[in-house]
């Protein structure tokens, strides 16, 4: 007996020529799947669904020393893996790559696209519901300062984007920068990006025309059920990972939270301390390097985190203000403290 969408006995049971009865629930919320003998044997033959929820099974795998997920394709684990199970004569593979291809498809083809369904329909009588890997799933696309632009590319984030904005699938970013690796999200059904700083959101298409060579980035297709975590928030406390490292906190440890870090907090390039970064703190370097000038924060002046004070830093600031050269290093715009060690301290800033 098979129903929609997963393939299992309906947990009820035929109670007319055109109706079923859902089975109550066990204690504990557990479904009752009907079995069905048409022949009214007391013993009937089991048929092992191999192919039922293959993101469980799949993992194990003999030709491996060590597994951690997965139990095979029979009842016994005989079959350990799908590639195994469908290089079997029965399925006519040709080579390797027609195997993989056929692996690829079976590993996207399950439940949650198919249609549920009905207690008045006895031959497509309704199911458990399953849970499947979208076939977009995993797919990754890098962008930097040669195919931004590239039609063909976008047209295909574009897909992405669409299937995410449906709620098939979770849509993320990563992309390396000047104060490190930053990540973000689609929310909603547009193209907006929360990003891993709750303050922060981008829209998709600014964020792809961003992309160069120095600051690569890269769309993938994941879970929807996974899209926080592998995004902005890895340890899911609730404190996004671009706040955890400027709050001198773990992003994978759920029990470390944001703080004041013990630190010294300033501006990166706030030479004069006044919470705003513009030419006038290009000055203020250039006159505490050359001009005798003093300083009670000289972290503040490391535009480009080095630990060293001189020229590149001045130049560093004015490439932020003026020609596009992206944000300056953690904590860039925002207080923070010094994720980097080195000579260079703070006594007083901007900060509140």
């Amino acid at each position: 007996c098979h129903t929609l969408p997963i393939g299992i006995g309906p947990n009820a049971v035929l109670s007319g020529p055109i109706s079923m009865t859902e089975l109550p629930d066990g204690p504990n919320g557990e479904k009752h799947h009907g079995i069905v003998s048409v022949d009214g044997s007391s013993q009937p033959h089991f048929k092992i669904p191999q192919l039922r929820n293959i993101y469980k099974r799949s993992g194990f795998n003999t030709t491996q020393m060590a597994n951690t997920n997965g139990f095979g394709f029979l009842h016994d684990g005989s079959v350990d893996s799908i590639e195994r199970f469908l290089s079997e004569p029965a399925f006519d593979i040709q080579n390797n790559q027609e195997l993989a291809d056929l692996v690829a498809f079976m590993l996207a083809f399950s439940g949650s696209d198919l249609p549920d369904g009905s207690f008045s329909n006895p031959f497509e009588p309704l199911g458990s519901p399953s849970q499947d890997s979208h076939a977009a799933v995993g797919k990754q696309i890098t962008l930097d300062s040669s195919n931004n632009t590239d039609p063909v590319l976008l047209g295909l984030i574009e897909v992405v984007r669409q299937q995410a904005a449906q709620g098939k699938i979770g849509l993320i970013a990563r992309q390396n920068t000047a104060i490190g690796i930053r990540g973000y999200v689609l929310v909603g059904s547009g193209s907006l990006l929360q990003s891993d700083r709750a303050s922060e959101s981008v829209d998709l298409n600014l964020l792809m025309a961003s992309a160069s060579n120095a600051e690569e980035l890269t769309i993938m297709a994941v879970p929807i059920s996974s899209a926080i975590r592998l995004g902005i928030d890895r340890d899911m406390d609730g404190a996004f990972n671009g706040d955890e490292i400027l709050g001198c906190s773990d992003p994978a440890d759920p029990t470390s939270l944001p703080g004041s870090c013990g630190q010294p907090q300033f501006i990166r390039g706030d030479g004069n301390l006044d919470s705003v970064r513009d030419i006038s703190d290009v000055i203020s370097t250039l006159t505490y390097l050359f001009g005798g000038g003093t300083t009670s924060c000289e972290d503040a002046h490391d535009s480009n985190d080095d630990g060293a004070l001189n020229i590149a830093d001045p130049v560093q600031l004015l490439g932020h203000l003026f020609s596009g050269a992206g944000e300056l290093p953690l904590p860039g715009g925002t207080c923070g403290g010094d994720p980097t060690v080195d000579s260079l301290g703070c006594d007083a800033s901007g900060c509140p």
